[in-house]
């Protein structure tokens, strides 16, 4: 029902937005209540109306919290908290800033390393760096706490799934740059490249050349580690030139 539009209005209105996180607030540690309030938060967060709100009233806190108490012992509540965290901070730069007060990227890459097996983990995590690089600071914070390796373990692991591959690209993107500056992120961008990122994301290309959304996560990947000078040798050695030139051909031709 929450998938509907018109519903998302109708739900918001009711009261649901209040409902959900005080639904978490109120049972933080039962599992099932816990996994789907941010089940709903997820679904009622496709509305930008909503967004706004549930951030207003406490939700990105309350799905923060959530992670927290059960991103080690519960796998299904890892991968929607994370998922409600990507789809809370998707272009909303106050929600970013929230969960970065409340220390958010220390429990997404904590729960990588958790479930670092688990292709949805994977991917909601991977999604929820990219939308929370919409802050800054967040980004920098994202490198302290060993985000760039927990990534580029994600595009390592799960090189046959193209839904994670293509989030794990994003990642990089996001935590290679500074987006709100258009600056490089030094430190960020020597872990990536020192982990093995280039040749990943390029490994991923090849593999996935028929996909667009792949091309095109993949090559804001590369755009962005390639904002550092250093790194503009090592990106033509792993044969990115070619690359982005079969990439054009194939889709564009």
């Amino acid at each position: 029902m929450a998938k509907d539009p018109e519903n998302l209005s109708r739900l918001a209105d009711a009261g649901a937005c209040e409902g959900v996180v005080a639904a978490l607030r109120r049972h933080p540690e039962n599992v099932d209540v816990v996994f789907r309030s941010a089940r709903a938060i997820h679904f009622l967060a496709q509305s930008t109306n909503n967004v706004a709100w549930l951030g207003t009233t406490g939700g990105c806190e309350a799905v923060t919290q959530a992670l927290v108490t059960h991103f080690f012992s519960s796998l299904v509540v890892a991968q929607m908290a994370t998922r409600a965290i990507g789809s809370l901070a998707c272009e909303n730069e106050g929600n970013a800033k929230r969960f970065r007060v409340a220390n958010v990227h220390k429990y997404i890459v904590s729960a990588m390393r958790q479930h670092g097996e688990n292709s949805q983990l994977a991917e909601f995590a991977c999604r929820a760096i990219f939308h929370l690089g919409l802050d800054n600071t967040v980004v920098t914070e994202f490198g302290n706490v060993g985000a760039c390796v927990a990534v580029v373990d994600v595009l390592n692991t799960h090189v046959d799934t193209l839904t994670v591959m293509t989030q794990a690209c994003l990642a990089v993107h996001a935590l290679a740059v500074k987006r709100k500056q258009e600056k490089v992120q030094i430190s960020n961008t020597q872990k990536l490249v020192e982990g093995g990122a280039i040749e990943s994301v390029v490994k991923t290309m090849i593999k996935f050349g028929a996909s667009v959304a792949v091309q095109q996560a993949g090559g804001l990947a590369i755009t962005s580690l390639a904002t550092s000078k250093n790194n503009r040798t090592r990106l033509g050695e792993a044969g990115v030139v070619d690359l982005i030139i079969k990439s054009f051909k194939y889709h564009f031709e």
